[in-house]
């Protein structure tokens, strides 16, 4: 690759002479080794013409895509999201997260409308509040596994920290409720697995005798 002092000689040579092959002979004179090729010769004095620099111009990264193909790949996303990250950058959207929903079928449009105007009549006794409770599940391995989700590590730095997953350690499950005023549980089922049958026996024995009152 030849130096910008060689590069400025041919130059030199060229407009002096304006003979690639004349430049070819006084630089193997001048440098004691082979010359340029004749394109690059012509490729510097044309540079040097259009621009008045020999340096190399800064890469502007990937080439520019034309307007239709932009607008004929934006089109491809609204037909099939799930496309290239390269692709949906250059468009400005977003990745998102799919969310898992549990399944409706047509009947159950119906009544959760039912539902929910049901509810809003109900808010309008004062006491309604009082009467409700809120309930959740969870899952607790005694190998410390946790749910990465939720877990966060707080710091200055990364903290590196790993958790060894051991296949089907023990666990339990525990279930727990609240109300405006009073906290029920925890209730620890006895089952590895909670099933719709041992979920309806806790709820027979053990909540509804807890919440008679409300």
């Amino acid at each position: 690759m030849a130096t910008k002092q060689e590069k400025s000689f041919c130059l030199l040579e060229y407009a002096r002479c304006s003979s690639v092959i004349a430049v070819q002979r006084a630089f193997k004179r001048e440098y004691r080794k082979e010359p340029p090729c004749n394109q690059s010769i012509l490729r510097w004095y044309r540079q040097i013409k259009d621009t008045g620099c020999l340096c190399k111009r800064k890469s502007t990264g990937r080439p520019n895509v034309p307007d239709q193909t932009v607008e004929r790949v934006r089109e491809s996303f609204v037909r099939s999201p799930q496309k290239s990250t390269a692709r949906g950058s250059r468009l400005h959207f977003k990745p998102y997260r799919l969310q898992l929903l549990q399944q409706l079928n047509p009947e159950d449009y119906g009544r959760r409308l039912e539902f929910c105007v049901t509810m809003q009549e109900a808010l309008e006794d004062e006491d309604f509040a009082a009467k409700l409770i809120f309930s959740d599940e969870a899952t607790f391995h005694l190998s410390g596994k946790v749910n990465r989700h939720n877990v966060r590590l707080w710091g200055t730095e990364d903290h590196r920290a790993i958790v060894a997953l051991e296949r089907d350690s023990p666990k339990l499950n525990v279930f727990c409720t609240m109300s405006q005023t009073k906290l029920y549980g925890p209730f620890f089922f006895c089952e590895k697995t909670v099933t719709g049958t041992s979920y309806l026996d806790m709820m027979q024995l053990w909540l509804f005798p807890y919440t008679e009152h409300l």
